[in-house]
């Protein structure tokens, strides 16, 4: 009996586009964080720096409101790794939204 190979549907192009775009970023910062770029990690993080097709998925931070508990604490809910999640409201509509990531400090405040 033959093992049956399964392969992968092609990722969008998207995808791709966001996968490379976060490879090339990552790269930058590690240059910056270790001396070696004049890059600010304001810069390279910026939707300016997105390629175009990415760019239509860049959120205006300042569009984003943070939930609050009565005691005005975000609420929080979840947390992994590289980032908490908090419950927003994003162009009147209840949305998540990652409030930290491996290179910036929380922007929940």
């Amino acid at each position: 009996m033959q093992p049956r190979i399964h392969s992968l549907p092609t990722p969008p192009p998207t995808l791709l586009a966001c996968l490379q775009h976060v490879a090339a970023q990552d790269a930058m910062v590690a240059a910056e964080l270790s001396g070696g770029s004049d890059a600010t990690v304001g810069t390279i993080l910026s939707a300016d720096s997105l390629p175009d097709a990415l760019r239509e998925w860049a959120v205006e931070p300042s569009e984003v409101q943070f939930m609050r508990h009565p005691n005005g604490q975000p609420i929080e809910i979840g947390r992994g790794a590289s980032a908490h999640v908090y419950k927003a409201m994003y162009r009147g509509e209840v949305v998540v939204s990652l409030g930290c990531c491996r290179v910036t400090r929380c922007c929940v405040g």
